[in-house]
């Protein structure tokens, strides 16, 4: 296993969000949304060298959900599926989807990933001078050095 480039970990995780039906995905901070969508944005910290060698670095990752906030009700209900550890419309299950001990995560591009929280929930953002609900959620990628 190689470096793998920060746009090929982002092509990753937004490759296993696409599992979630209905749900559009953008690798990269969009300039346009349409919603209920997720996002990857560059890591919030990147941890060089965790093992000897070069043999590890870490990458925390994040993730932006954002749903429609024309109906609070329904947008919350929207989220709070995203949110779930579990299920069909499971972020965290949905990212993690594809960690396969001894061969990877992401295609193989990492040792594991892992989403370890969600925060700011039911947080407006704002884009292209709308407000919407969102979460974000932080995870680790383990790639080889």
């Amino acid at each position: 296993m190689s470096v793998p480039a920060m746009s090929d970990i982002a092509n990753g995780i937004a490759k296993n969000l696409q599992t979630i039906t209905g749900l559009t995905v953008y690798s990269t901070v969009p300039a346009m949304i349409s919603v209920p969508c997720a996002f990857v944005a560059p890591p919030e910290q990147i941890n060089y060298d965790e093992a000897f060698g070069r043999g590890l670095d870490t990458y925390e990752m994040r993730v932006f959900v954002l749903v429609s906030r024309a109906d609070d009700m329904s947008g919350y209900a929207a989220l709070f599926n995203y949110l779930a550890p579990t299920g069909a419309t499971s972020v965290k299950r949905a990212v993690e989807s594809d960690r396969q001990p001894g061969v990877g995560a992401l295609g193989n591009l990492a040792s594991d990933i892992r989403v370890s929280h969600a925060h700011n929930v039911g947080a407006a953002y704002e884009a292209n001078g709308v407000n919407y609900l969102g979460a974000q959620f932080t995870m680790t990628v383990w790639a080889q050095g």
